[in-house]
């Protein structure tokens, strides 16, 4: 799953502009909100409100929705991928700030805490009940205001919980306050640190679903996909559309949880990749192949059909209760180190 806008992601939020032009909240089209249309609804584009009504219950409608003003923001991250009155595919522009944080402010000099470890960090919405107020009145002002904005809870407290771990662990990762950090959007789109200035900043990127929040931070690209282990009621549709002859093989000789596992697996491979890249599902699930033997490590076998651009990534199938996860990083395995991010963590600095 995904934190930033693609072209499925502008296609759904354009024609959610069309279909309800007097919509008057503010919310937004994710990666991984397109990710859970495409999974849960077998469709990654058309009629929004069809796709919404198939949407796990938790997320609900409440999770396709945008202002008046035509501004998309990325609803995990909580910035804006694609602000009002501005052209869409204006890039380095800077998207959010933390507070007390101004562009153009002198480079920050700061120790890098970042090694060549691929760090990760999960975190559930059970370990946090009865905190998320105090969570939420933690974050800066305009991350606050998105918050508010959620009509679902659990997408409120997945918000929160998300933007709380980014900040923490990246603004520990670098030395400097939670409250300091700003993000910017890369040429594709892809939140990355644009505050404090440093060299060489880390890469980072999100993911959840369901009551999981999961963040990756590396020196190189990365990106993270995490499905709950569930039902793919819909597995064999989405699989002629999105997986090669191969994948779909490894799929279809399955049954049962054996079968939803094994979809899942090749999901989160591709969208681990497409995540990395900043690329987005409108680049086509199925340009990207990947191993389909569900005993065999995750890889990447071909981009559009060049092994020699797959080679140049590693997938990382990581263990999370309850999930399907994988992390994918440019060049060479890394040392992994994954780590459950917990309340006790609130208070590490």
């Amino acid at each position: 799953m995904t934190v930033s806008l693609d072209p499925v992601g502008e296609d759904i939020a354009r024609t959610f502009e069309i279909l309800h032009p007097q919509a008057d909240s503010d919310l937004v089209v994710d990666r991984d909100l397109a990710t859970k249309i495409n999974l849960d609804s077998g469709d990654d584009k058309g009629d929004v409100d069809a796709a919404a009504e198939t949407l796990p219950p938790e997320l609900g409608s409440g999770g396709l929705e945008i202002g008046h003003d035509g501004g998309v923001v990325d609803m995990v991250l909580g910035v804006d991928v694609a602000p009002p009155n501005l052209d869409r595919r204006d890039k380095g522009q800077l998207v959010h700030n933390g507070e007390g944080s101004r562009r153009g402010d002198a480079a920050v000099a700061s120790t890098m805490m970042i090694d060549g470890t691929l760090r990760l960090w999960w975190a559930s919405l059970t370990d946090f009940d009865g905190l998320f107020e105090g969570l939420t009145a933690e974050l800066p002002g305009q991350e606050r205001e998105r918050a508010a904005r959620f009509r679902i809870e659990t997408a409120r407290h997945r918000f929160v919980l998300a933007r709380t771990v980014l900040r923490h662990e990246l603004g520990a990762a670098i030395g400097a306050e939670p409250h300091t950090l700003g993000f910017v959007a890369s040429d594709h789109g892809k939140p990355c640190l644009a505050f404090p200035e440093i060299d060489n900043p880390p890469t980072f990127n999100l993911s959840h679903s369901g009551d999981l929040v999961l963040l990756a931070i590396a020196r190189v690209d990365v990106g993270v996909d995490v499905e709950n282990l569930r039902s793919i009621p819909k597995a064999e549709k989405l699989a002629h559309r999105f997986f090669s002859p191969a994948e779909r093989k490894s799929v279809f000789e399955l049954g049962g949880e054996a079968r939803d596992h094994a979809f899942l697996r090749i999901w989160t491979q591709k969208e681990a990749y497409l995540k990395a890249t900043g690329l987005g599902v409108g680049m086509e699930l199925r340009r990207v192949e990947t191993e389909p033997d569900p005993g065999a490590h995750p890889r990447v076998l071909s981009i559009s059909g060049d092994p020699e651009e797959a080679s140049r990534w590693t997938l990382l199938e990581v263990e999370v209760p309850g999930a399907v996860c994988t992390v994918a990083v440019r060049g060479s395995k890394p040392a992994l180190e994954i780590r459950r991010f917990t309340p006790a963590n609130l208070g590490r600095r």
